[in-house]
């Protein structure tokens, strides 16, 4: 059994040299040394997920789930890390697991309500994000996801609606602003939709990340509209909404100009 001190000394290690093989090795041996120990698998596989090795880094949360079967935590960082490498399959269960531990999880519902418009069920994504502000209900990321799946169906009041009360809890919110752009351009109001891309390309900056998260967000919702445009064949107002909404990605994207 290793000695509580020399495993801080592994730990310390770990965190504090800039040589990441090194750091991998110290959390080697302090695993092996430690085997029961339950945080080590998880926050060696939240150093792995950093250095975008994600395979062995979902090894190492599949064995923090084993020991860790309580932890909301150890099940949501696994699914968003099978949503950093744009896998779906898989996601839903680790995002059910959560609220399964914690029916309250604002975080769970919302990031279960996500995969479940990926995969078109959007009467029960819609279920999950109506209740998160039902415990966060001045949580301006909350109300926007709840635009957003709005939004997807079609429905722009309720979408406008949520938006306005985001922005008005932070003014400054980046995925508010985009979502208001798209709303008002599916809405023909494409003076006022500029003038929101405009603002979220303010707010974007040179951050690199939320550049990504756009671009990979802006594609599913492509991918989305364009398959529920074929779906809706025969029913004309969904058509139009999806054609409407396509093209009102379109012109975000051509506003916010971001670099693969």
């Amino acid at each position: 059994m290793l000695k509580t001190k020399d495993l801080i000394s592994y730990l310390d290690l770990a965190n504090r040299t800039n040589n990441k093989a090194q750091a991998r090795i110290s959390y080697l041996r302090a695993i092996k040394e430690n085997p029961t120990r339950e945080s080590l698998n998880l926050d060696f596989a939240r150093f792995l997920r950093d250095q975008k090795d994600y395979k062995k880094a979902e090894s190492r949360y599949r064995k923090a789930s084993i020991m860790m079967p309580l932890s909301t935590a150890v099940f949501l960082e696994w699914g968003l890390l099978l949503d950093r490498q744009g896998k779906l399959e898989g996601q839903e269960e680790l995002f059910r697991k959560t609220i399964e531990l914690d029916p309250s999880y604002v975080t769970g519902l919302c990031n279960l309500g996500a995969v479940l418009t990926d995969k078109c069920k959007f009467e029960e994504a819609i279920i999950m994000f109506e209740k998160a502000p039902e415990y966060n209900p001045n949580h301006a990321m909350t109300l926007n996801n709840l635009a957003s799946i709005y939004l997807i169906v079609g429905k722009y009041d309720k979408t406008l609606d949520k938006l306005q009360k985001a922005l008005e809890i932070n003014q400054d919110h980046l995925l508010g602003s985009l979502n208001l752009g798209l709303v008002k351009s599916c809405l023909g109001k494409d003076a006022e939709a500029k003038e929101s891309f405009k603002k979220a390309l303010e707010l974007l900056g040179d951050n690199s990340d939320k550049k990504e998260m756009i671009l990979r967000g802006s594609e599913r919702l492509l991918n989305l509209a364009k398959e529920n445009l074929l779906k809706g064949e025969n029913d004309d107002e969904k058509r139009s909404h999806n054609e409407k909404f396509i093209k009102a990605i379109e012109e975000m994207l051509s506003v916010i100009t971001i670099e693969k």
